[in-house]
C-alpha cells in the first residue's frame, strides 16, 4: 500500500471513529463496516441575554422635543429618579403661538357676528319698507273703471304681487341669516376649543420637563428614529418616541439570530445549550420557546435570519439581574439512540428508491430514517457488521 493511500486510510479510520468499526479497501475501493451507534446534528449561533417584558419610556405626544440631558447608557436608577430632562423651549414657543392664534379667532369671531348683526338691521329695514309699500297699495288701489284703466288696474296688481314677493325673500333672508350666524358661532367655538386645547397640551409640556424612572431597574437607551444614533443630550425627538426601556431584569431569555439555512429542526421545545463569552466555563440549558414567523434581513449580515426565544432552566447568581450579556448557542435538533448508520456519500439514488453497493460488488436497496450534515439512518435493507462501499 503506498503512503498516500496509507494517509488516507488514517484519516478515514479517525473520521469515522464511533460510526464504523473501522474502514479498509477491497479491490481499490474505501469499504466501511455498519454499526450501530447514536445519530446526532446540532448548529450554534451567538445570542444575548435580554428581558422578556420591559417598560416602555416614551415622550408625551404632540410636540417635538429636545433632550438637555439624559442618563447614560445601562445606568442602574431607583424609582422617581429623573432619567430625562427636556427643553422647555419649543413648547413655550408653540404655545404662545397658539395664544396668539386664539386671541386672533376671538376677534375674527367678533367681526363675524358684528356683520350678521348688520345684515339683520338691513333686512328690518327693507321689510319696514315692504309693509309701507304694501300699506299704500291698498290704500291707493281701486277695481273701478272710473278710477283706473283696466291696464292700470293690471299695472297695481302686478305691483302688489312684486312687493309680496319680496317681502316673503325679505323673511327667508332674515331666517337664513340666522342660520348662518348659528352655524358660525359653532364653528367659531370648536375651533377656538381646538386651540384652547393646545394652550392647555403646551402648557403641561412645559410643566412636565422632566422624566422619572417608574421602578428600580436599568435604563436601556434606544436608538433615534430620526438620526439612528443612540438617543443623547441634545437630540431632537418626535412627540410619542420610545427613547429607553427598562427590562424586567426577574424576567430574563435568551434570544438568538439562527440563519435560516441552519435552522432546519429547530422548533419550539428543541434543547439548546449555552455557553457565555464572560464565563466560559459557565453551561445553561434550556428550550426553544418561540420561533419568528419570517426569517428577515439584519444589518452588516449577509442572508436571512430566524429570531428565537430560549427559556434558560435556571440562571447561575454569576448572570441574573444582567442583560445582553453575550453566548454561543447550540441546538440539539437530533439526538437518538444507537441506531444502524451510514456515511451519506455511500448512498445512491436510483428512481424513487435508495441503494447501496456493498463490498462484493452487489447492490442492495436500502430504506432511510433521519439524518445528521454527514450521516443518515438505515431502517432497513442493512445490519450491524455488513460491510459497503463508500465510493461507488
Amino acid at each position: 500500500m503506498s503512503v498516500l493511500r496509507r494517509c488516507l486510510h488514517t484519516v478515514s479510520c479517525v473520521a469515522l471513529v464511533g460510526l464504523v468499526a473501522c474502514s479498509s479497501e477491497h479491490d481499490g475501493h474505501l469499504i466501511v463496516e455498519v454499526t450501530k451507534q447514536p445519530l446526532e446534528h446540532s448548529v450554534t449561533s451567538n445570542g444575548e441575554l435580554v428581558s422578556a417584558e420591559s417598560t416602555k419610556i416614551s415622550l408625551q405626544p404632540g410636540a417635538m422635543h429636545t433632550i438637555d440631558w439624559i442618563v447614560s447608557d445601562r445606568t442602574e436608577v431607583k424609582e422617581g429618579d429623573v432619567i430625562i430632562r427636556l427643553s422647555d423651549r419649543i413648547s413655550q414657543f408653540r404655545r404662545d403661538q397658539s395664544e396668539i392664534n386664539l386671541e386672533r379667532e376671538k376677534a375674527l369671531g367678533v367681526g363675524t357676528l358684528t356683520e350678521f348683526d348688520q345684515r339683520d338691521l338691513e333686512i328690518d329695514y327693507d321689510l319696514r319698507v315692504v309693509e309701507e309699500e304694501l300699506a299704500l297699495i291698498d290704500q291707493f288701489s281701486s277695481d273701478s273703471d272710473e278710477v283706473y284703466s283696466r291696464l292700470e288696474q293690471i299695472d297695481n296688481a302686478r305691483n302688489r304681487d312684486y312687493t309680496e314677493a319680496r317681502g316673503s325673500y325679505l323673511g327667508w333672508d332674515r331666517d337664513s341669516n340666522l342660520d348662518r350666524r348659528e352655524s358660525k358661532e359653532n364653528l367659531t367655538q370648536i375651533s377656538q376649543t381646538r386651540i384652547e386645547r393646545d394652550v392647555e397640551r403646551f402648557n403641561t409640556l412645559v410643566a412636565q420637563g422632566e422624566v422619572r424612572a417608574p421602578h428600580d431597574g436599568v435604563v436601556v437607551l434606544q436608538r433615534s428614529r430620526r438620526s439612528g444614533q443612540l438617543i443623547s443630550a441634545g437630540s431632537v425627538e418626535w412627540g410619542g418616541s420610545v427613547i429607553a426601556e427598562m427590562p424586567d431584569l426577574d424576567q430574563l431569555v435568551g434570544e438568538v439570530y439562527l440563519l435560516a439555512a441552519d435552522s432546519a429542526g429547530v422548533s419550539e421545545g428543541t434543547v439548546v445549550s449555552a455557553r457565555f463569552d464572560m464565563y466560559p466555563d459557565v453551561e445553561v440549558v434550556g428550550t426553544v420557546t418561540s420561533i419568528s414567523s419570517l426569517a428577515q434581513s439584519r444589518p452588516d449580515y449577509l442572508g436571512k435570519w430566524f429570531t428565537v426565544t430560549i427559556r434558560f432552566d435556571e440562571l447561575p447568581d454569576v448572570l441574573k439581574k444582567r442583560v445582553n450579556v453575550s453566548f454561543r448557542a447550540e441546538f440539539d435538533i437530533l439526538q437518538t439512540e444507537p441506531v444502524v448508520t451510514i456515511p451519506i456519500d455511500a448512498l445512491e439514488r436510483v428512481g424513487n428508491d435508495w441503494q447501496v453497493v456493498l463490498a462484493d460488488g452487489s447492490s442492495r436497496r436500502v430504506e432511510v430514517g433521519r439524518r445528521s450534515l454527514s450521516d443518515v439512518e438505515i431502517t432497513a435493507g442493512l445490519e450491524a457488521g455488513d460491510r459497503v462501499r463508500l465510493d461507488q
